[in-house]
């Protein structure tokens, strides 16, 4: 009978994981930290209000800033109750700009 061999690494005193779950982790980290460099941040995307408009909304606070057709911006609680007005054509994530 043979027997199986496990291959293990070992983080620190008690955390051992095996093969596949390290390079895993590895290739995780890696892929996140190429897309960033790869990616840097830009400006907001807008998202434009699809129809039919949404009837109910989530209480979720994700604020986002509606716009309007005539250039007007509010801000909304989430992208749901943005869309939900019939005068908001688009949004963007985070508050609107103050000034």
């Amino acid at each position: 009978m043979q027997t199986q061999r496990k291959f293990w690494v070992t983080f620190g005193p008690r955390v051992h994981l095996g093969a596949f779950a390290a390079i895993s982790l590895f290739a995780v980290a890696l892929a996140c930290t190429t897309q960033e460099a790869a990616n840097p941040p830009s400006a907001p995307l807008e998202t434009i209000c699809k129809e039919p408009r949404p009837q109910m909304c989530p209480e979720i606070y994700q604020p986002v800033c509606g716009v309007t057709a005539d250039g007007g911006k509010l801000t909304y609680p989430n992208s749901c109750q943005a869309c939900a007005h019939a005068s908001v054509l688009r949004w963007t994530p985070g508050e609107c700009a103050k000034g």
